[in-house]
C-alpha cells in the first residue's frame, strides 16, 4: 500500500525518479544498440523537446523541469558522458558552473530589483530546464567526478542524503520544519552574522547526520528483506526471468 502514495506526488521527484526507474530497462535497450552518431541525434532531440516546447514555450511536455520528460534527458546525459567517458579538466568545469551560477544570480537580482515579476523568475530562472541550470548541473557533475573521494565518512553520509529530502519535504513533517527554522531565524538575528552562518551549518550538519543515521538502519533492515523476497521469488521462479534479465544483472 506504500507504494501508492508516489504516484500522487507527495514528493514531486519520486514520482518521475519512480517512472525513469521503470522505463530505464527499455531506455538501456535503446543505448546499447545504438552508436555514438546515433545517441548525438538522440540527445539532440531531446534537447530540442525539453528546451523549446518546454522551457521556452511552456508546453506541458516539461514546463519546469519536474516531470519524467527531464529525468529522461538527464537519464540519457549521465548514460553519454559515462559511455564515451567525456571528461573536462576540472578547474574549468568549476569555471563553466561558478559563470552560470554568477549569471543566474545576476538575472534574479534584475528581475526581483528591477521588473519585480516573481512568476517570471519561478517560472523561467529557477526551472530545472533552464538551459544555465541543465550547463551548470553537467559541470558541477563533470567537477565533482574527477575526484576520487576515499573518505569513509563523506561515503557513507552521501549515501543517505537522499532520506534528508524525503524526511523534511514530507507533506507532515514540511510545515513544522519551517516554523522551526523561522523560530530559529528570529532567535539568531540578534547576533552577528558569523554567529549566525556559523549555527546555522552546524543545525544542517546535525540534521542530515540523523536523517543519514536513520537512513543506513532502514537500509540494514530491508536489505535483508529484499534479498530474502528475490531468493524467494527465484526459488518459486515468479518473475525470475523479468528480474534478472532487466534488473539484476
Amino acid at each position: 500500500i506504500s507504494f501508492f502514495p508516489f504516484g500522487h506526488m507527495t514528493w514531486w521527484f519520486i514520482t518521475p525518479y519512480l517512472c525513469l526507474c521503470l522505463f530505464s530497462p527499455v531506455l538501456n535497450r535503446w543505448i546499447d544498440k545504438i552508436d555514438k552518431k546515433t545517441f548525438i541525434l538522440t540527445l539532440t532531440v531531446l534537447l530540442y523537446v525539453n528546451l523549446y516546447f518546454g522551457f521556452l514555450w511552456g508546453n506541458d511536455i516539461n514546463k519546469t523541469g519536474y516531470t519524467i520528460s527531464q529525468f529522461i534527458l538527464l537519464y540519457f546525459i549521465g548514460r553519454f558522458i559515462h559511455i564515451y567517458r567525456c571528461k573536462v579538466v576540472k578547474y574549468k568545469a568549476l569555471g563553466i558552473y561558478v559563470i552560470c551560477c554568477l549569471a543566474l544570480a545576476f538575472i534574479s537580482f534584475y528581475v526581483l530589483k528591477i521588473v519585480d515579476d516573481v512568476d517570471f523568475l519561478n517560472r523561467y530562472i529557477f526551472s530545472y530546464n533552464n538551459p544555465l541550470v541543465l550547463i551548470a548541473s553537467i559541470s558541477f557533475f563533470l567537477f565533482w567526478i574527477s575526484f576520487k573521494c576515499k573518505y569513509r565518512v563523506i561515503n557513507y553520509l552521501s549515501a543517505g542524503v537522499f532520506s534528508v529530502y524525503l524526511i523534511h519535504m514530507h507533506p507532515a513533517i514540511q510545515p513544522l520544519f519551517f516554523q522551526w527554522v523561522k523560530e530559529i531565524h528570529l532567535i539568531l538575528s540578534s547576533y552577528n552574522i558569523i554567529i549566525m552562518m556559523f549555527v546555522w551549518i552546524m543545525l544542517i550538519l546535525l540534521f542530515m547526520l540523523v536523517c543519514s543515521l536513520g537512513e543506513h538502519l532502514r537500509r540494514s533492515v530491508f536489505n535483508n528483506v529484499t534479498l530474502y523476497i528475490f531468493d524467494f521469488m527465484r526459488k518459486k521462479q515468479y518473475l525470475s526471468h523479468f528480474l534478472e534479465r532487466f534488473y539484476i544483472n
